[in-house]
């Protein structure tokens, strides 16, 4: 029996399921090697000849390899196409992973809205997601790229790096920061833009840009008073430990975040050294540091009580 005969006589739920496991793979080729045998059928032939499209337009493309595999995509999932058995999620996560594979050497490029640790994440290539959020902190300045770093090391239940890169992140940052996911750009191709939803911030962490905008009298960026909201409410750590270790009592120059901080961190220094218990009990080195922190910030020295003898989320 010939392997066509074979592939109708067992059905098409055989090849579908050798050529949807390939494609898990990153495996085009071998995809449309598992359907050929039914290219007499409408939907697997559909996608049979949507697979050699896109493989031949990936092998012959030249220049900016990103746009080689939104071009190539793009081009064999229109519309007017018949359609086929895959789904347009399905399409999606292999598109997202032959992204993420051509943006791995800058995982901060931004392609449709995204940037190239998101295609990792709507893949499922959760170690390439990681790789890609580690090289985001390690070679990109801190600032919206970081937060979406941040995004997918929540999303892959790296909590606690994830706080350490967005106190950095916010503190660092010489703009202003949204905890909103980023859209994906829409290109009038449903199997491309139906793709899933970024995860949101925790929510402690999304209350920390909430709070910070209902704040008065804070220098911009205002986000950066987030890394000072985060550890005085015990949600964000600093990236080095040893950057919580004492710090200059006087307000670095202009730099009135920093500032506060080193008043805080004072402050619970005291509290630690002095034994003292409850708001308002509290030691002359502390009192001073409560002053320096309600002289820089008052209504954000107001949550300083709140966070006393807690300890880090």
């Amino acid at each position: 029996m010939s392997q066509s005969q074979l592939a109708l006589f067992e059905g098409s739920h055989v090849p579908r399921t050798a050529a949807r496991e390939a494609l898990g793979r990153g495996e085009l080729d071998e995809a449309r090697a598992h359907l050929a045998p039914m290219g007499g059928a409408a939907e697997e032939g559909a996608d049979a000849a949507r697979l050699d499209r896109i493989s031949s337009a990936l092998r012959a493309a030249s220049g900016d390899p990103v746009e080689a595999v939104h071009a190539g995509f793009a081009a064999a999932l229109v519309i007017r196409e018949p359609r086929g058995f895959l789904s347009a999620d399905e399409w999606f996560r292999v598109y997202a992973q032959r992204t993420a594979d051509a943006l791995a050497a800058d995982p901060a490029r931004r392609v449709r809205g995204w940037i190239g640790v998101h295609f990792a994440l709507a893949a499922h290539e959760e170690e390439a997601a990681r790789r890609a959020a580690q090289r985001i902190v390690e070679s990109v300045p801190a600032g919206p790229a970081w937060v979406e770093a941040v995004r997918v090391a929540f999303a892959l239940g790296q909590d606690a790096l994830a706080r350490g890169w967005l106190h950095a992140a916010c503190l660092e940052s010489p703009i202003e920061l949204a905890p909103e996911p980023p859209a994906l750009e829409r290109c009038g191709v449903p199997a491309l833009d139906e793709a899933p939803a970024l995860p949101p911030l925790p929510a402690p962490v999304e209350d920390l840009f909430a709070a910070v905008r209902e704040l008065d009298g804070l220098s911009a960026p205002r986000t950066r008073w987030i890394a000072v909201l985060g550890e005085i409410d015990r949600v964000l750590v600093p990236l080095d430990p040893s950057e919580a270790e004492p710090l200059s009592t006087s307000a670095p120059e202009g730099d009135a975040a920093r500032a506060f901080l080193a008043a805080l961190r004072a402050a619970r220094r005291s509290r630690e050294r002095d034994g003292a218990r409850g708001s308002n009990q509290c030691s002359d080195r502390e009192l001073r540091a409560r002053r320096r922190m309600q002289r820089i910030a008052p209504e954000l020295f107001a949550r300083y009580p709140r966070g006393l003898g807690g300890a880090f989320l």
